[in-house]
């Protein structure tokens, strides 16, 4: 337990160096994962993490733990850079989530003001309609007491008349 502890922080050391701008949370998560991995039994073949190529021996043993640490070093840094790019990727569509999210806020919001705008308009064109409709029928209720007027007068004209021949003659 103790020799996978330090080989965790000898991982976290090598890691820092290219992935500088992992949170406290993700570099926490990335050494649990490691210690669930390191404490765990291997299944198949094991791959020793750490560097073999400090020691002295250059048999082809030793040439083959160090190709396949690196190759095992390019898989887990590709698999980190995978799981920082699908974290941004997840990141920016909560992102364009929320922006939807408070689009659609905004446009009910104008859509319900707009709709209260509309009634009132709908409204005020009914009274406008309303009084329209009563000056039409004062202005018919005028022509009619004006021709009346004009025929009464009419007839006094006439009348008149019938008074001042009747004089004269």
């Amino acid at each position: 337990m103790e020799e996978s502890n330090k080989l965790i922080h000898e991982y976290e050391d090598f890691a820092s160096s290219f992935l500088p701008n992992l949170t406290s949370y993700e570099s926490n998560m990335i050494s649990s994962v490691m210690i669930t991995e390191f404490n765990r039994k291997p299944q198949g073949p094991v791959v020793n993490y750490s560097p073999s190529f400090i020691s002295n021996n250059s048999s082809t043993s030793d040439e083959t733990d160090e190709s396949s640490m690196i190759i095992n070093e390019r898989k887990h840094r590709r698999m980190i850079s995978n799981r920082e790019s699908a974290r941004r990727s997840r990141v920016r569509k909560q992102r364009q989530l929320n922006e939807l999210f408070t689009q659609v806020a905004r446009l009910t919001n104008e859509n319900q003001g707009l709709m209260t705008k509309l009634n009132r308009f709908l409204e005020f064109h009914e009274e406008v309609l309303q009084e329209n409709d009563k000056l039409k029928n004062e202005i018919l209720e005028l022509k009619k007491l004006l021709s009346e007027v004009q025929l009464d007068n009419t007839y006094t004209t006439l009348g008149d008349l019938i008074f001042f021949r009747g004089r004269s003659s």
